[in-house]
C-alpha cells in the first residue's frame, strides 16, 4: 500500500495526478493470467519457440504493456515437483506476480491472512458460476471424485476459475489437452478467452 505524506498543496495536487494517471495505466492493460505451464516452459521447455515466447511475454509485462498475474493453484501444481530446487525456483519466480485466488478446496487452501495467499469460500453465486465452468469443461465426461481431482485436470478447472470470477481478459496456457481445445466453447458460451502464448503475441509484434 502506498503512504503519502505531503504538506503543501501543490505538491498533493501533483501526487493526486499520479495516483491517477497510474490507475488509468492499469485500466488500459491487458490483465492476463498465466497457467504453470507458462511458468515450465518458460524455465525448462524443451521448444524453443515456447520459451522465446514467454520471454516476449515477461517483457511485456516489465514495460507495462499488460498485466501478469498467477493463480493460487499454482503452489499446488509446484508443491508436487519432486526437484526442490527447480520448485523452489519456479515458485519464488511466480509468486513475483500478482496471485489470484481460486475457489477454496480442503487441504488444498488456505484462508487469506496477511502472511499467506488464500481463496475464496463458495457461496451461491461462486457455486452456480463453477457449475457452468464445469459443464463446459467436462462436457459429456464423468466429473471426477476429490481422489482424483487433480490427476484428472480439476487443477486445470480451478486455475481457469480464478481467472474467470477475478475477470481478467485473457487465460495463455499450453495445455492443449483439456483447456486449449475448448478455448472456443469456452469463449462461446461463458466468454472466457483462452489462448497459447503464440496466439496472443500475435496482438504485439515485436
Amino acid at each position: 500500500m502506498l503512504h503519502f505524506n505531503v504538506e503543501c498543496r501543490e505538491c498533493k495536487q501533483e501526487v493526486g495526478k499520479s495516483i491517477l494517471a497510474y490507475a488509468k495505466l492499469l485500466d488500459s492493460m491487458t490483465t492476463v493470467t498465466l497457467d504453470t505451464t507458462c511458468i515450465i516452459h518458460y524455465f525448462d521447455s524443451s521448444s524453443p519457440d515456447k520459451h522465446r515466447e514467454m520471454v516476449r511475454i515477461f517483457e511485456l509485462h516489465e514495460s507495462r504493456q499488460i498485466e501478469v498475474a498467477v493463480s493460487t493453484r499454482v503452489i499446488n501444481d509446484k508443491s508436487r515437483d519432486e526437484n526442490f530446487e527447480r520448485r523452489v525456483r519456479d515458485l519464488d519466480f511466480a509468486l513475483g506476480f500478482k496471485v489470484i485466488p481460486s475457489v477454496f478446496r480442503v487441504d488444498v487452501s488456505y484462508l487469506p491472512s496477511e502472511d499467506r495467499f488464500g481463496d475464496i469460500i463458495a457461496g451461491d453465486e461462486i457455486l452456480e458460476k463453477f457449475g457452468q465452468l464445469h459443464r463446459v469443461f467436462w462436457g459429456s465426461r464423468t466429473i471426477p471424485k476429490v481422489d482424483d481431482w487433480e490427476r484428472k485436470g480439476g487443477n486445470d478447472l480451478d486455475h481457469l476459475f480464478a481467472h474467470w470470477i477475478n475477470e481478467r481478459d485473457v487465460f495463455l496456457t499450453y495445455d492443449y489437452d483439456d483447456i486449449l481445445k475448448r478455448k472456443d466453447a469456452f469463449w462461446r458460451e461463458l466468454g472466457i478467452k483462452v489462448q497459447s502464448p503464440a496466439e496472443f503475441l500475435k496482438g504485439f509484434p515485436v
